[in-house]
């Protein structure tokens, strides 16, 4: 769609900002965005990927922590429901059985 763009006759840079303000993933809008200012100024584009790279990077570890403290979140109310019940027959089941012995006799 840019290469159309920019064959038709309109600027890189403000084909690289139409497709960018159209797309829906936010690391090619920022790619987009990245190259339309690099095209715009003529700066170094290697540390601007450098830059995008670990921008992306943090973005994706950043989710992953997000999904791993609410999956934790979801664990410990799945363990009080179905763990704490067993455990407490395991413990307490001994010295209820001996204490209905000993009222019983």
């Amino acid at each position: 769609l840019v290469l159309s763009k920019i064959e038709a006759g309109q600027e890189r840079a403000s084909a690289f900002s139409e497709v960018a303000s159209v797309n829906d993933s936010t690391g090619m809008q920022d790619l987009l965005t990245m190259l339309a200012q690099v095209s715009e100024t003529g700066g170094n584009m290697s540390a601007s990927l450098n830059q995008l790279s670990q921008l992306l990077q943090d973005r994706r570890r950043t989710q992953l922590q997000e999904k791993v403290t609410k999956l934790s979140g979801k664990m410990s109310v799945v363990m009080m429901v179905f763990l704490f019940p067993a455990l407490f027959v395991v413990l307490a089941g001994p010295g209820f059985m001996a204490l209905i012995k000993a009222i019983g006799s």
